[in-house]
């Protein structure tokens, strides 16, 4: 992914762009395509690796930044505007090879450990999708192409779809073990509130502002608590239910002030996989029909 340096006048067009990609009404942004072909193998080449490790400052808690998802999604919409390139110019194999290699990073970028990767993971796969899609509609595909896309789709839908139950152990690992180092002594609540009030609801955080060391400890541990029986509902028989029970538990404060700051988005995130997991499955079925 150095290639993000070289290509970066291609990336920069791309964010500047709202509207969907139309090769003929956009000259400039084409030309720019076709000049950054060498690098846009590279990142095909790159989306082939089984692990992809960014250096994520894990020790950092909620100061770690992510500035790589970003630019992959830049770069997944790159793909999938050049594959619309492509195929107006015939080239469905080359369209192919972008949509599969978009899916393939949609899987690194869930692997991180935070669920921020996740859904990115699951915008890229959604993107990736509806192309795919639509080369089955107009009946592009033959079953070769739909045998090198149905492969890049099984890697999503294993048993952890978009990493996303690991990010939650992930996260729960992490937010412990950074607030326990890095926040004591009988200021430390009013140390960790002046940081998070940037990041999370004020009610919540102004809660734990006068607590010591010891005091805010303890709450980290109810949140622990929280996060696993999240870790347990995910793969519960109805999660959803479940997961909306435990936010329930959220609200009435039975995990405390920090889990209620911390956890609410876990929700939408089942929400949005479990979509994505449906989709991605009847996909599936419509590229095992293609003959």
């Amino acid at each position: 992914y150095s290639e993000w340096i070289t290509m970066r006048d291609l990336i920069d067009a791309k964010r500047e762009i709202s509207e969907v990609y139309k090769p003929q009404a956009m000259p400039e942004y084409t030309g720019l395509l076709e000049m950054n072909q060498e690098s846009i193998q590279r990142l095909i080449e790159a989306s082939a690796l089984e692990r992809c490790d960014f250096g994520l400052a894990r020790d950092r808690g909620i100061n770690a930044v992510m500035p790589w998802l970003r630019l992959m999604r830049t770069s997944a919409m790159i793909l999938i505007d050049d594959a619309i390139r492509l195929e107006g110019l015939g080239d469905i194999d080359g369209a192919v090879q972008r949509i599969s290699a978009v899916y393939r990073m949609a899987d690194q970028a869930s692997q991180d450990g935070f669920l921020i990767g996740s859904l990115v993971g699951v915008a890229m796969a959604n993107l990736a999708s509806e192309h795919t899609a639509h080369l089955v509609d107009q009946g592009f595909l033959t079953p070769g192409h739909a045998a090198v896309l149905t492969k890049a789709i099984d890697a999503l839908l294993d048993d952890d779809p978009f990493h996303a139950r690991a990010a939650i152990v992930d996260e729960r690992d992490v937010m412990s073990a950074w607030v326990k180092t890095n926040f004591t002594g009988d200021m430390a609540g009013l140390r960790f509130a002046r940081l998070f009030l940037d990041f999370g609801p004020v009610t919540e955080v102004k809660q734990l502002q006068g607590m010591n060391g010891e005091e805010l400890a303890a709450q980290i541990d109810r949140a622990r608590d929280a996060y696993d029986d999240l870790i347990a509902a995910w793969d519960a028989g109805d999660p959803q239910a479940e997961i909306a029970r435990i936010g329930e538990q959220l609200r009435a404060d039975r995990y405390g002030p920090f889990a209620k700051a911390m956890i609410p988005g876990v929700s939408r995130m089942k929400a949005s996989v479990t979509k994505a997991v449906s989709e991605l499955s009847q996909l599936r079925h419509r590229l095992e029909a293609v003959t």
